[in-house]
């Protein structure tokens, strides 16, 4: 009988909630009226397909709900505990468990424990949206009927049918004892925890470790780092954790939880945060073959905690203070060898060196003649040298042209001329694709002696380089 009672009064509150959900701007009348005639054929703006939940003590629930948002971009959305239309002031009042906006917050003791998952960002505008709201640590007190609200313009406002939540009694929760934690130490300190449940369970809590991303390790007897101690008293039964800490502990996730337990619900965790120097300092650049007017990136990454500071040196002299930075327009002389220092209050720690050798096009070129012109005479041997200021790499091919027309054997540095005629040529020479020009000259009829020619006889007529 009892419970055919119950669920007479819970059918009934689904009906008075559905009277709720019509717009507020309706008179009370028409909305009886629309009632009575066939309220099923009203399409409702939210859906939360599951009327009633238990879950226990400790553990979470999911509340699924979908609504449509219209084409309003700024609606108000709220999850109640218990609402409550107030007919004076035409709205709801109730526990706020989520809210979106500050002229209705959230309500105390939630903050920390509820989650509202939704896929806005995922849909087209005018879709149907995910407002499923998520309620962690559940305590008895959380029991109760839940409904979603949307608040827009005023032809916009709306209530869920309500969502019957049961929080039974779950004596085995368990519970990590924070009085004693330090959750930042310093490394190789020792880092004890404890985590109980109640005496009358039938096991102890038991540990598990993991870093995010990695799979939940238990902790056993075989591993030699962890230390895992049991301990009894007339209200509780305890696992204690003790291990000496490494700097790669930090961010490890310490989870407690019943023995043998899979409900992830009903796990606590806490992060573990490890300060140490600097570690795994890494300098690397974007390119380890420069050419003269490239710009190159350099980077330098660390682990440390507190945060490093990062500096960059270049043959021991401070250039930067970014963690990555960008050489434009790269210069012969950025040539050098490059590091990175990681620095925090427990050290610094030098990085790896980066040598940059900027490569660039010959500078400098000229040709030459190897012998004093005052002494040449025609029929004699001449030679004329490519001389060459500066280049990276060093030059170690030279091309010569005679007229236009490349001189295939002629391939070193010094072209020999065995016979000077009267003539105008062009010869040109390439030291690693760079091309000279020069013009050779001599009046006729007459014997070339130091007499009768002097270094005009010989000019440049033009320079042309390319890299390629």
């Amino acid at each position: 009988m009892l419970t055919e009672i119950n669920g007479f009064y819970l059918k009934l509150l689904n009906i008075l909630y559905r009277l709720m959900m019509f717009l507020e701007s309706i008179p009370l009348f028409l909305i009886v009226l629309v009632f009575s005639s066939s309220i099923d054929s009203t399409e409702p703006l939210i859906k939360v397909p599951e009327t009633e939940q238990k879950k226990s003590e400790g553990s979470c629930v999911t509340i699924s709900c979908t609504y449509d948002p219209g084409y309003e971009e700024n609606l108000k959305l709220l999850w109640f505990k218990n609402p409550v239309y107030d007919e004076k002031e035409k709205c709801f009042n109730g526990t706020i468990v989520y809210s979106n906006t500050g002229d209705r917050p959230q309500s105390a003791g939630y903050s920390s424990r509820v989650e509202y998952i939704t896929d806005k960002t995922e849909k087209p505008t005018n879709s149907w949206l995910k407002c499923d709201l998520r309620i962690n640590d559940l305590q008895k007190t959380d029991s109760g009927y839940y409904g979603f609200r949307i608040i827009g313009s005023d032809k916009h406002k709306y209530m869920s049918t309500p969502m019957n939540l049961t929080v039974t009694d779950n004596h085995c929760k368990v519970k990590i004892d924070s009085s004693e934690i330090k959750y930042s130490v310093k490394e190789s300190d020792e880092f004890t925890v404890r985590c109980s449940t109640s005496v009358s369970c039938s096991s102890h809590p038991e540990w598990i470790l993991h870093k995010p991303g990695e799979d939940p390790e238990r902790v056993t007897s075989s591993n030699n780092r962890f230390t895992q101690d049991k301990e009894e008293n007339e209200d509780k039964k305890i696992t204690r954790l003790k291990f000496n800490t490494t700097w790669e502990d930090d961010n490890m996730i310490l989870s407690c939880r019943p023995e043998e337990n899979q409900d992830s619900c009903l796990t606590r965790n806490i992060t573990l945060s490890v300060e140490y120097a600097p570690k795994e300092v890494k300098a690397t650049v974007s390119s380890d073959n420069v050419k003269e007017g490239d710009s190159v990136i350099f980077s330098c990454t660390s682990r440390g905690r507190p945060n490093v500071t990062i500096s960059w040196f270049k043959q021991g002299k401070e250039i930067s203070q970014l963690a990555e930075w960008r050489l434009v327009n790269v210069k012969p002389e950025d040539s050098g060898e490059y590091y990175c220092k990681a620095e925090n209050k427990y050290g610094n720690v030098e990085s790896n060196t980066i040598s940059i050798n900027v490569k660039y096009r010959p500078k400098e070129v000229s040709v030459t003649p190897a012998v004093y012109i005052s002494d040449l005479r025609e029929g004699d041997e001449l030679k004329l040298k490519c001389s060459v200021g500066d280049s990276n790499p060093a030059v170690n091919q030279f091309q010569w042209y005679r007229d236009n027309s490349l001189l295939w054997h002629q391939t070193s540095q010094t072209l020999t001329i065995s016979q000077v005629k009267q003539s105008c040529h062009t010869i040109k020479t390439s030291p690693l694709y760079l091309k000279t020009q020069e013009c050779t000259t001599a009046p006729q009829p007459m014997m070339l002696g130091p007499h009768n020619l002097n270094p005009s006889h010989l000019s440049m007529v033009s320079t042309l380089w390319t890299f390629q």
